[in-house]
């Protein structure tokens, strides 16, 4: 799958695209931008994942190997991702917008776990 992101298509501030009639998804250019990491280190992360799944048998995540278009109109490699590809990807992060986003990640799912017990308790 071909996917030719240009920055003025897709703007800065959106971390996850919602492809029409699709899941959510999000690439690993923007995950690079957004976390501020290079995004060579993201790829090299991604790939590292995907030897591990697959030396593990643990089975595989939407991975997606795709392009984009840069500056100089050259086309780049990137990865187009799910939720749960992000997750695990994003989970191996270091830093203040990583450990941010575990946080907001935690609160959030202790935030649901809490009202599922509130429904049941109904």
């Amino acid at each position: 799958m071909s996917f030719h992101e240009r920055k003025n298509r897709w703007p800065a501030h959106i971390l996850v695209l919602i492809q029409r009639g699709q899941k959510p998804v999000t690439t690993s250019l923007k995950v690079a931008e957004k976390f501020e990491k290079r995004h060579d280190n993201v790829m090299q992360s991604i790939h590292n994942i995907q030897s591990t799944l697959k030396s593990q048998e643990i089975g595989a995540l939407n991975f997606q190997e795709s392009s984009y278009t840069n500056a100089q109109n050259k086309s780049q490699p990137m990865f187009i991702m799910d939720r749960d590809a992000f997750s695990l990807l994003v989970f191996g992060f270091n830093g203040p917008k990583a450990l941010k986003f575990k946080m907001d990640f935690i609160r959030t799912f202790n935030r649901l776990e809490l009202e599922v017990m509130k429904a049941k308790a109904v």
